[in-house]
């Protein structure tokens, strides 16, 4: 029999990295280890949905006109109900699966594109701004969070995955109370998120491509 090894130690394969193989008969008289000079070339993690502005303390009714943007970084669509939302930290709940609100199921979002989480009485436009065109409008069953989120202090809001409870993405309540009217935004998409400087208070643009 033969078999295909890779060498670089481990169980799997680790995403985006390259592997030098070899080719290895393992019966009969040609036993041995023969090298193959080619490289694999592991596939990437899939990309996951980021967070990239949340309006706490929106100018218009609270807490139907709060939100969180969300983005899509990869080249693949992502269906956004395969995940939660939450005002505390997933992490630490014994079941992560009652934390926080389920987002619907079959909200794809498409590469590159921005979606925004609302609650259910949302309206678009009014006293804050208006989503921009083509941006996917994805409604809870009723408010983010516990009771919509805190204006005084701010608080954090986590994207994680429905069944493992692993944070996707959060805003880390990095600058804390927000004027009303006035965004938590992130400089750019690809910024860590618990770094603070990653955020900044802005006029709300939801939907754009930060």
């Amino acid at each position: 029999g033969s078999a295909l090894q890779h060498h670089g130690g481990g169980e799997g394969l680790d995403p985006g990295a390259a592997y030098e193989c070899a080719h290895a008969v393992t019966a009969g008289a040609g036993a041995g280890t023969e090298p193959w000079a080619a490289w694999v070339d592991a596939p990437a993690a899939a990309a996951g949905p980021i967070v990239t502005e949340v309006l706490l303390n929106p100018a218009g009714d609270e807490p139907e006109q709060e939100l969180v943007e969300l983005v899509n970084p990869g080249t693949a669509p992502i269906d956004l109900g395969l995940y939660r939302i939450s005002d505390s930290d997933p992490s630490l709940a014994a079941d992560p699966s009652a934390v926080g609100d389920a987002i619907p199921i079959g909200s794809i979002l498409q590469p590159g594109s921005v979606a925004i989480i609302v609650a259910a009485g949302y309206v678009p436009g009014g006293a804050d701004p208006a989503p921009a065109a083509g941006c996917l409008i994805v409604r809870l069953d009723g408010s983010i969070g516990s009771s919509g989120l805190r204006n005084e202090g701010g608080e954090p809001v986590f994207l994680f995955e429905a069944g493992s409870g692993s944070i996707a993405s959060f805003y880390p309540n990095a600058l804390g109370t927000t004027a009303q009217g006035s965004s938590a935004t992130k400089v750019a998409a690809d910024l860590p998120d618990g770094d603070q400087l990653s955020w900044v208070e802005a006029d709300p643009t939801p939907g754009a491509v930060p």
